[in-house]
This record gives structure tokens, C-alpha cells and sequence, in this order.
């Protein structure tokens, strides 16, 4: 913000951000790195070991989680937009 006769004026920001879906899709993807970082350093010895699980699967059963996770997030976003 930009000080101005008492007031503060935003800076303009890129047209492409201005579109609620972009805006909603980088807060999204931010919220998952702060995730995964949080994940990494509150039990970094526990997200070692499911990396070594996970590479041990069979590609059938990581598409098949992969896949349900990818559709109860989209059921999640379904509910909480309603």
C-alpha cells in the first residue's frame, strides 16, 4: 500500500490475478505447500518412511490413491462452495 493524502492506495495488481478462479488456484497450491512444509518439519522421520512405503507400491495402487484422493478433494471443494 501506498501512503496518499491520508489514504492508502493499493498498487494495481496483474490483470491475470484478477480473476477469482486464478486467485482461488495459487491460494490452493500455496495452502499445499504450507501443508507439506508443515508435514516436513513437524515429522520429517515419519515422511521418510512413507516415502520409502510409497516406493515400494505397485503403480496400479498409487494411480488408485492417487485417484480417490483427487475425487474426495473435489467432493470437498463441491461441499464447502455448495
Amino acid at each position: 500500500m501506498l501512503p496518499c493524502a491520508g489514504r492508502f492506495l493499493t498498487a494495481p495488481r496483474p490483470l491475470l490475478f484478477r480473476t477469482p478462479s486464478v486467485t482461488d488456484f495459487l491460494t490452493a497450491l500455496a495452502l499445499v505447500f504450507v501443508i507439506e512444509g508443515l508435514l516436513y518439519a513437524v515429522a520429517p522421520n515419519s515422511m521418510r518412511d512413507m516415502a520409502q512405503r510409497i516406493t515400494g507400491m505397485e503403480p496400479v495402487m498409487l494411480r488408485r490413491i492417487g485417484l480417490g484422493a483427487a475425487i474426495l478433494g473435489v467432493v470437498a471443494v463441491g461441499a464447502i462452495r455448495g
